[in-house]
């Protein structure tokens, strides 16, 4: 296997960019995507942050120099992080796990810059690296004003006044005077021939009011309260709290419509709390001939292949009293047979009988 080699970008002393090379022969295309996975929280890098699923950035161009080939990558990656944090990366064809180098430090003024590029292959910075937050070295924010030559006025100098602009003449309130007097003898006019000369307008004594009938109180059914979701997180949470069996079947339920991120943190949670089954489950999801037709076919939790976490999972399965988990932890072992890295190797001699 091809050890990656991880320097600072020497173009840009600022930081935010690293150099990713391997021998020239291990890479033969002209551009390659990168993925970023931490061995410690088990997680992928995205656009934000560590996730559960995997995440390709790039395609990165290829330059091929001394012997080596190699990629620059920005911010999106270099800025999410930390010194000496053990990661496997996959550039190309090519993966190696390594520790993150202490010298390449994250951009200056930009929380991250760059994300997933589907389209053609793009170089990691460019002519404009889009920080923000970086003030030119030619900066005169600090230069104080030229003093104003108090020779260039005359201190006789009178200024002009202005003209004295004439005062408004007085409106003519005449025509809303009439207006209003006109209005008042028309409604005068109203008045007289309604209540005298109209005889129908006369109201008869002995009638009786008129009551307006009360409305009919109307008698609404309230709908019975639904069922609890079981698709609801806070369900699934109660439910591996108690038994990892239940939320099993519960999922399983669900497949097609629950979040493939939710399901797989039951899972990790589950098998945290050290329950067989779920045990057995995270094994066969990082299992690189084995699927789970549950949650790796039917509701989309999908790991990248590492039969050096399998064969963990595996033995802490076969240690909680998991079944028919011994064929499957001897067949990784004698997988992890040929292995020379140095996590494969560790993960033989410390899991394997």
């Amino acid at each position: 296997m091809s050890t990656i080699s991880i320097t600072p970008d020497p173009a840009r002393p600022l930081g935010g960019f690293a150099r990713l090379a391997v021998p020239a022969n291990a890479l033969a295309d002209e551009a390659v995507s990168v993925v970023v996975f931490d061995v410690f929280s088990e997680r992928f890098l995205g656009v934000d942050g560590f996730q559960g699923e995997r995440v390709a950035f790039g395609p990165y161009s290829v330059t091929r120099s001394g012997g080596e080939a190699s990629v620059i990558v920005g911010p999106e990656i270099v800025n999410f992080l930390e010194d000496v944090a053990t990661v496997r990366i996959e550039m190309g064809s090519v993966q190696d796990t390594v520790a993150w180098p202490e010298d390449v430090v994250p951009a200056i003024g930009a929380a991250r810059i760059g994300g997933i590029y589907t389209g053609g292959p793009m170089q990691a910075g460019g002519e404009d690296d889009g920080l923000v937050g970086l003030m030119p070295e030619d900066s005169t924010d600090d230069e104080e004003p030229p003093e104003q030559d108090d020779e260039t006025i005359p201190a006789s100098f009178d200024f002009p006044k202005p003209d004295p602009v004439p005062a408004p003449a007085p409106p003519n309130r005449a025509p809303l005077l009439f207006s209003v007097l006109l209005m008042l003898l028309l409604a005068a006019g109203a008045a007289y021939w309604y209540f005298v000369m109209n005889p129908e307008a006369e109201i008869a004594e002995d009638d009786p009011p008129v009551v307006a009938d009360e409305p009919l109180e109307e008698v609404v059914d309230l709908p019975e309260p639904n069922e609890p979701n079981p698709c609801d997180e806070i369900l699934l949470d109660e439910l591996v709290a108690d038994s990892f069996a239940s939320a099993s079947a519960t999922l399983a339920q669900c497949a097609g419509e629950i979040d493939p991120e939710l399901a797989f943190r039951v899972l990790e949670q589950a098998a945290f709390s050290g329950q067989a089954d779920a045990l057995v489950i995270l094994a066969k999801a990082y299992d690189s001939e084995t699927v789970d037709a549950v949650f790796e076919t039917d509701i989309g939790v999908v790991l990248s292949d590492s039969d050096a976490l399998a064969v963990e999972y595996y033995r802490r399965a076969l240690s909680a009293g998991a079944p028919d988990v011994a064929p499957l932890l001897d067949a990784v072992c004698a997988r992890l047979e040929g292995a020379t890295s140095q996590i494969d190797t560790a993960a033989r001699e410390e899991n394997c009988p």
